[in-house]
């Protein structure tokens, strides 16, 4: 038995990334994600909570005309 695949044309989600689990050493961090087919800018949201319990809220928008 061999399952029929599925094809999709485009990948129109809106939602690309979601890693609720993402802990943050000092500097930098890398995230890695793939795109869909139809973003031009993205919208970073970045919500949390520091060490100290102080909650954090960043949007930020981000374009390759940046």
């Amino acid at each position: 038995y061999r399952k029929e695949e599925t094809r999709v044309d485009k990948d129109l989600r809106k939602t690309i990334s979601w890693k609720p689990n993402t802990y943050l050493e000092k500097g930098e961090t890398e995230i890695h994600f793939y795109n869909n087919d139809r973003t031009k800018k993205f919208k970073v949201v970045v919500q949390g909570m520091t060490n100290s319990g102080k909650l954090i809220n960043l949007e930020k928008i981000i374009s390759d005309k940046d």
